[in-house]
């Protein structure tokens, strides 16, 4: 045999209207008026078009210097794979491993040719 547990029912909801208490005239624009709203349109709108197109150059610049720096470290990492590999192949291999200086100097030199991409890095701060 269950438990009869009181249950509670939900108040009813009050609706409340609260009446105009003065109805507001329309709003009548002269031809004036009117011209002059279209032209503050069209300003704000040429505004706002030259902030979008500054945004756009802005994220154009931004994408191809992350797109040097990306193809640079990518390089980077093949090229350390590489001598990764060449090196424990000359180790495995009982040939001399005299030339692993000269290896990494090739490498550093190629690491400072391929990180000079041209780009200046500019930092701006927005708010």
């Amino acid at each position: 045999m269950g438990k009869n547990l009181p249950t509670t029912t939900a108040p009813a909801v009050r609706v409340v209207y609260y009446p105009q208490p003065v109805t507001t005239a329309p709003v009548v624009y002269t031809p004036q008026q009117l011209i002059a709203q279209r032209e503050e349109r069209v300003l704000r709108y040429m505004q706002w078009r030259t902030r979008q197109l500054a945004i756009q150059e802005q994220d154009r610049r931004t994408r191809r210097t992350l797109i040097r720096i990306g193809a640079v470290v990518l390089a980077v990492v093949l090229l350390a794979a590489f001598y990764g590999c060449w090196l424990v192949y000359q180790l495995v291999t009982g040939l001399p491993v005299g030339d692993i200086g000269v290896g990494l100097l090739v490498l550093l030199f190629l690491l400072g040719v391929g990180g000079s991409c041209g780009c200046v890095t500019i930092v701006q701060h927005f708010h």
